[in-house]
């Protein structure tokens, strides 16, 4: 569903954010919280613009939560969640343009090029001096919220835990600027496609993103789970998260054992 245009299209009208569970602790307690002390790898929930009440059940997906409890094909539920929405939607205007949108930015670039990589998105990556991030960040709004940009590319900012991120990419002729970055099939490493300096026109970027994310769709081929996480398995690549992976379905606190686990199912 995430991935269909009405869905898209509608979800514009919100502030979507998703959190990096297995990178903080404090996304981690986000999620127990509307999950009861529980803690899934899938979560869904919408709030009001006050960031506190709820709007819509918690639950592991967006059919879970606007279900109406009748046993519905997908099409019908689909529709449910198309229409309730909508429905909050309708009750809060959005008070400026996309434009002023806040640029997203991730915990770490770790993280950047592995969501990227998942995501099959081109990702910006910008190195600046802590003096600069803040201009840096308020000219990239003007890519962030440009309706032909907006949804195509990952954004993130070097921070002080950042200082080895070239040691995985290729292709790194710069200290700083703003480095459009190929991720790689695992998200474990990739290489530069294109750099600006810090002084670039933000138009003149505007038209080489466009060019460049038209040639990265044109012959990236989208990504089978199953085939992705066998071929994985058979070459040895592990991804190495911040916090322990796994799911606590009992809500003691604890990450599950993979044997209580497979009880369960």
């Amino acid at each position: 569903m995430f991935a269909e245009k009405e869905f898209i299209e509608l979800s514009r009208k919100f502030v979507c954010l998703r959190l990096e569970t297995y990178e903080s602790e404090e996304n981690q307690e986000r999620v127990r919280k509307y999950l009861n002390g529980k803690l899934a790898n899938t979560a869904f929930v919408v709030l009001s613009p006050d960031g506190k009440t709820q709007l819509s059940r918690a639950s592991r997906s967006p059919t879970m939560s606007f279900s109406r409890g009748q046993v519905k094909n997908d099409e019908l539920q689909r529709e449910d969640v198309l229409e309730a929405m909508k429905k909050i939607a309708s009750k809060y205007s959005a008070k400026d343009a996309p434009s002023k949108a806040l640029v997203p930015d991730f915990s770490s670039f770790k993280q950047a090029l592995n969501v990227s990589s998942a995501d099959q998105r081109l990702l910006v990556f910008t190195v600046a001096p802590v003096s600069l991030r803040e201009m840096q960040r308020e000219e990239l709004k003007k890519l962030t919220g440009d309706s032909e940009l907006r949804g195509k590319f990952h954004y993130d900012t070097a921070s002080s835990s950042d200082k080895d991120w070239a040691a995985v990419i290729k292709n790194v002729q710069a200290s700083s600027g703003h480095f459009v970055i190929y991720p790689g099939e695992f998200g474990l490493d990739g290489k530069v496609v294109k750099h600006f300096p810090l002084e670039a026109n933000v138009a003149e970027m505007r038209s080489v993103l466009l060019k460049l994310n038209a040639d990265y769709k044109a012959t990236e081929k989208p990504k089978d789970y199953s085939e992705h996480l066998s071929k994985a398995r058979r070459l040895g690549v592990s991804y190495s998260n911040t916090m322990e992976y796994g799911e606590d379905r009992d809500g003691d606190g604890k990450i599950d054992s993979s044997r209580n686990t497979r009880r369960r199912r």
